[in-house]
């Protein structure tokens, strides 16, 4: 007799956490809660609706805005600005602000926040901002091109905007787009809505770990930080989602949204759990009998591969 035969054997108790209570522990993440800011991001001129505020931008090899700010006296400069994945990389001046009227298939383009609109004289340096009637556009061949000259606007020389009786010449390869402003919310945050656990249930022998995880929804939630509690430190012990088994037992170990970034469970914050049962050894008090009697079940498969100790003895099988 030479190979000592323990069996394991789970407990599960179920037990529930209330809020406020439990022991907080690290982070998940280290991220802490921040406002959402707005973006500019390219939207199809058909997609537009009146109202909608955003920047005119055209593309000859870079990226350039129409600006609003140089009234009758002079062409609208041609203002270089960012674009990365389909948006502004910078909020723009508002020099560089318009707001849409859509009428029709045509587009008016008003200064925002003014009256003055963009519009075009019968003159290759005719774009300009202001009170006249010429200020109805539509989108011809990827360029705006105004309904009342018939000429097509385009960027000149990358120094200003220009239009022209035709797409080539000066503005040949041009392509243009509206960075639409999204939504103000400004020194709002978007709420969490919920957080899910990887599972409800998980089983760990002492001594051992498990890892879960949590999904915070919606994945653009103001608050990106999520902390870890357990019911019973005694039992188990969470860090960063890893649970270790401490004794024989059951804990629950719940994940939260921590919106007041300060590790303690609130009666508001989202959260979720996991139930998770801890096994341990559980010595048998036999003769060799018996635990001969065990080693055989445990041979024969019976005990499906569960290990025995037997006090005072050692067996083999």
């Amino acid at each position: 007799m030479n190979k000592l035969i323990s069996k394991i054997v789970g407990v599960a108790l179920g037990l529930t956490l209330a809020v406020g209570t439990g022991v907080a522990v690290a982070a998940n993440n280290s991220i802490a809660p921040a406002l959402a800011a707005d973006q500019y991001v390219e939207t199809a001129f058909a997609s537009l609706a009146t109202g909608d505020v955003g920047v005119i931008v055209g593309n000859n090899g870079d990226y350039f805005a129409l600006s609003n700010n140089n009234g009758t006296g002079s062409a609208p400069t041609a203002t270089s600005v960012g674009v990365s994945s389909g948006k502004l990389s910078a909020a723009p001046a508002a020099t560089l602000l318009w707001q849409v009227i859509v009428n029709s298939g045509s587009y008016q383009f008003t200064v925002y926040g003014g009256s003055n609109k963009l519009y075009c004289t019968n003159s290759n340096n005719g774009v300009r901002v202001g009170t006249n009637s010429n200020n109805a556009f539509t989108l011809d061949g990827g360029y705006l091109k105004n309904t009342a000259t018939s000429r097509y606007v385009g960027i000149y020389n990358s120094q200003d905007w220009r239009c022209y009786t035709a797409s080539g010449g000066n503005i040949a390869n041009q392509s243009f787009a509206f960075y639409k402003k999204t939504a103000d919310t400004s020194g709002e945050t978007i709420a969490v809505q919920s957080v899910t656990m990887s599972s409800a249930s998980a089983t760990v022998k002492v001594g051992k770990t498990v890892t879960l995880s949590a999904t915070i929804s919606p994945d653009n939630a103001t608050c990106s930080l999520t902390s870890w509690l357990s019911s019973d430190a005694s039992v188990a012990t969470v860090s960063n989602g890893t649970v270790n088994g401490v004794a024989a037992g059951s804990a629950t170990i719940t994940a939260f949204a921590d919106e007041n970034n300060n590790g303690t469970l609130d009666s508001s914050e989202k959260r979720d759990t996991c139930t998770v049962t801890v096994q341990d050894i559980q010595t048998i008090n036999s003769n060799v009998a018996d635990a001969l009697v065990e080693a055989g079940k445990l041979a024969s498969g019976e005990t499906s591969g569960d290990l025995y100790c037997v006090t005072g003895y050692v067996v083999s099988v």
